[in-house]
Formats: C-alpha cells, structure tokens, sequence
C-alpha cells in the first residue's frame, strides 16, 4: 500500500512555503531598492533628472501615458471614445495608442491627478523593472531551483544591460516582465497540456507589446524544438512533433482573436509605417569592431550598432565568477 498523506504535515508544509516566499519577496524588494538605488538614483538625484529623455519617451511614451489617462477618465463619463481629435489632425485611439490604453498598468491615471503624471510615469517605469525580477523568479522556483539561485538569477537578470534601454523605452521593459511567464506557459502546454497561461499571457503580449510578439514567437518555435529534441529521446516521434505543433498554433490563434481588438489596428499601422519600405544594406559580417565590443558587455554594456541593443551582463555575475 502507497504512503498516505497527513492532511495536517501538507497544511505545515504549505504554511512552511508561503513563509519562505514571504522572506523571499520581502529580501528581493529590499536588494532591488538598493541596487536601483546605486545604479541609477545617485545619478537622477545628483543631477536633477528623470527617466525621460527627449526622443521617445517624452515624445511617445509619456505623451501616449497621459492621453491613456484621460481617456479612461472620460470612459466613466462618456463611454468608449473611438477617435481623438487632438491627435494630428485627428486619429484613431486604437491606431494611435492602442497598446497603452490596454496596459493594466495605465489604469492607476484614474485616480491620479494629471500634475502628478511624471513622477508616477517614472514610478512605472522602476516598477517594471521591479517586475521582471518577480517574473524570474516564478519560473525559477517553478522549475525547482532553490531560493538562492533562484534570487542571484532575478538580480542578474533584472539587472542586466539589456533591461537599461528600458528606463528610456519605457515599453521595451514590457517584454522582459512577461517572457519568463510566458516560457512557463509554454512548458505547461508541451508537457501538462494545459493551455490556460499560455493563452493568456501570449494574448496579453499581443495586446500590450505587438512590436516584440513576433520576435517571441520565433523564440518561442526554437525553445519548444530544442526542447523535443533534447528531452525524452525513448519517446521522441515524428508524430509527437507534428502533435505538439499543431497545439501550440491552435493555441496561438486563440491568443491571437483574443488580443484582435488592439492587435489588428496595430498591424494596420504597421503596415501603412513608411520605413517598412526602406530598404537597407545588411551585410553577411559586420566590422571587426562590433565583434570586439562583444567582450565589452561582460564587465559593462554595449549598444549594438547604435540600434537601441543593449546587450552585457550584470556586475554580479562577473563577482560571482571571481567568488
């Protein structure tokens, strides 16, 4: 006979793990206060700045921030508002700003006064990359990992080269917070087969980040085949494959006709956008100096190109490395 399980020893146990998440969260919020304190608020203060630089974030994102609040104020008192005359000469709200009218994040402008907007743009913003830590870290201990790895892990990643761009493109900071859901989604689908997060987190993504979706749908095609590949050999089939395949596309497509409302104005934007018909040279190699640089990302960052890629990893795990 199979061992039976103590109602009361599970109830301990599951009393046992919300106390350790509790501490882990708690020394988390601490570390990343102090630590965004270090890298980014001695400089703001010292010099009397914010996160917003002229270009985009003010021009676009803080702009776009502030006519997200009024609409949904004016939702309360004039239902749905489907085109705004103060944009141009006049636009579409889905068209113009539809990913920021859905971001749940957005909605705290209801009850916030419009002088107030920078500070708490700002406060997004850092609360984003508060984010992508937590969101780590949901996959780390849901694979297992213990609270240690799992914290040094959200630390190197939160703080990584690649999440400063975000403080400036402030949406740029969205795709970080929800990627490590979404591998967990993922993996939920290929091996419990359960599509519910996966849905609707690639839904969500869709409406709140339609520039990145496709980059991680490419991700997500390579992650899934690595992982028919490397895992299961005994068991690995052809027919498997083309199961698992045809689940994550039907899947996908409901994510898709979930997120349609804001993703098909998106699309149309995009395909109206003028640079999508500039042609440009993209060699097989680039100068030997954008491969030097590489190396530079290790003890600090470096933007690829000038493009807005950010790539390096965070001072921690180089002092990790000489630990």
């Amino acid at each position: 006979m199979g061992e039976r399980n103590d109602p009361m020893d599970t109830a301990l146990k599951t009393q046992d793990n919300k106390r350790h998440l509790t501490i882990y969260f708690a020394v988390y919020t601490l570390v990343f206060a102090v630590l965004f304190f270090l890298c980014f608020g001695i400089h703001l203060i010292a010099n009397d700045k914010s996160l917003l630089n002229y270009v985009d974030s003010f021009n676009m994102h803080y702009n776009s921030y502030i006519e997200a609040g009024r609409l949904f104020r004016a939702f309360f008192k004039n239902g749905l508002q489907m085109w705004e005359p103060n944009i141009g000469y006049g636009a579409d709200i889905f068209n113009s700003i539809g990913g920021y009218f859905t971001d749940p994040l957005y909605l705290i402008t209801l009850w916030i006064p419009e002088k107030f907007s920078e500070p708490v743009f700002n406060s997004i913003v850092v609360f984003r990359l508060y984010l992508t830590g937590i969101s780590f870290s949901v996959l780390a201990l849901k694979r297992g990992h213990q609270y240690y790895a799992a914290f040094c892990g959200a630390i190197v990643y939160t703080f990584s080269s690649c999440a400063y761009i975000g403080l400036n493109q402030s949406s740029f900071i969205v795709p970080l917070y929800i990627l490590p859901l979404l591998v967990l989604g993922a993996d939920e689908l290929y091996e419990k087969k359960k599509p519910t997060l996966y849905v609707i987190l690639l839904a969500y993504f869709a409406v709140a980040s339609f520039y990145f979706v496709y980059m991680f749908a490419i991700m997500l095609v390579c992650y899934c085949l690595l992982k028919w590949i490397l895992t299961n050999r005994n068991e690995r089939t052809v027919k498997d494959l083309i199961k698992k395949i045809c689940s994550f596309f039907i899947y996908s497509v409901w994510s898709a006709l979930i997120a349609a409302f804001s993703l098909l104005p998106s699309v149309f934007v995009m395909r109206s956008m003028g640079r999508l018909g500039v042609r440009r040279y993209v060699p097989a190699l680039y100068d030997f100096t954008y491969y030097k640089n590489f190396y530079q990302g290790y003890i600090t960052s470096y933007n690829m190109l000038e493009r807005d890629g950010m790539i390096g990893t965070s001072v921690v795990v180089f002092l990790s490395l000489i630990v």
